[in-house]
């Protein structure tokens, strides 16, 4: 797999191939439960985000328009089309939206943009090994991608049985229809 990094300068890029070392889909015997590399994703690859209409309470969805800083949403129950602005903060952007898949967890907003973001959030806390690409022999330290820039409370070991019962009500939240469309 090969990536685009900016160099220390900022002014050229370069290609690092990254290489991962060779996941196990289950855990015991082979080793502890591991990412897989597709579960390595960047958030703006979840696509529609599932919020709640602020007409109507039922599911719509919302498109983000970045250079804006704001989201079109669309309500097929009631026929709403509005915007919705973004906090310009980043750690408040998405707990402050109306999300369909949002919940209150210690404190804290554990929150997913739409299902497919909830099944890589419950792989991610089920692993137990989440290791860092590496490049050239060593591990890289930082990155913009899941899991590796989600808070330590959701990556903690002792929040992982209750995170993964909150998502398994937050699974039951989503409409038949769309849960029989995701399991096929």
């Amino acid at each position: 797999m090969r990536t685009m990094f900016p160099c220390r300068e900022g002014c050229f890029q370069f290609q690092v191939r990254l290489i991962y070392m060779p996941h196990n889909s289950t855990a015991g015997k082979s080793g502890p439960l591991r990412l897989k590399d597709s579960d390595i994703v960047k958030i703006d690859e979840f696509n529609p985000w599932w919020i709640r209409c602020l007409n109507c309470s039922q599911l719509a969805y919302l498109t983000p328009i970045w250079g804006e800083m704001k989201g079109e949403c669309i309500c097929h129950s009631c026929g709403g089309v509005y915007r919705i602005p973004f906090e310009n903060e980043y750690d408040r952007r998405f707990p402050a939206l109306p999300l369909w898949l949002k919940a209150g967890f210690r404190k804290n907003v554990f929150w997913a943009l739409n299902a497919e973001h909830l099944q890589v959030l419950e792989r991610i806390i089920s692993a137990e090994l989440r290791e860092r690409p590496i490049s050239y022999g060593r591990r890289l330290s930082l990155t913009t991608r899941m899991p590796f820039n989600l808070p330590s409370w959701i990556l903690s070991g002792k929040n992982r049985p209750d995170l993964l019962k909150l998502i398994a009500r937050l699974r039951k939240t989503i409409p038949a229809e769309l849960r029989t469309r995701l399991n096929s």
